[in-house]
């Protein structure tokens, strides 16, 4: 018989590195409201849709998921969607913006992460 575990927490991290139009060599002095409005849409997007990642990654992009890389949003994608929980909140508890050039944005973020798995009890 199965039943359904309300939820784990664990920590998580992440970090994302956006590319933004600006000039050569210029830094974006708007990177910390980009960078938190970036992680607070892609989380949402994370926990509700989380198909609907798909236009975020582009073919350059890649994913790190314990020691396993990905790379392009078909390979990504097909990560993401088939990992073991389809319940997922996230709960950042920090997110740090660092800008970079020619418009770069890196992202780090750390918090919780809360789970529904299906746990077999015989």
């Amino acid at each position: 018989r199965s039943r359904d575990r309300v939820s784990t927490t664990v920590g998580w991290g992440a970090h994302a590195m956006m590319q933004q139009p600006n000039i050569l060599g210029q830094v974006n002095t708007q990177f910390a409201d980009i960078g938190k409005a970036f992680v607070e849409h892609y989380y949402k997007v994370f926990d509700s849709q989380r198909a609907q990642l798909s236009s975020l990654y582009q073919a350059e992009s890649m994913l790190t998921f314990e020691g396993d890389q990905y790379q392009g949003m078909q390979n990504i994608m097909q990560k993401l969607t088939t990992l073991n929980f389809q319940t997922v909140q996230h709960i950042p508890k920090t997110v740090d913006c660092h800008p970079g050039i020619n418009g770069a944005i890196v992202v780090f973020v750390t918090g919780q992460l809360a789970v529904r798995v299906l746990r077999i009890v015989r």
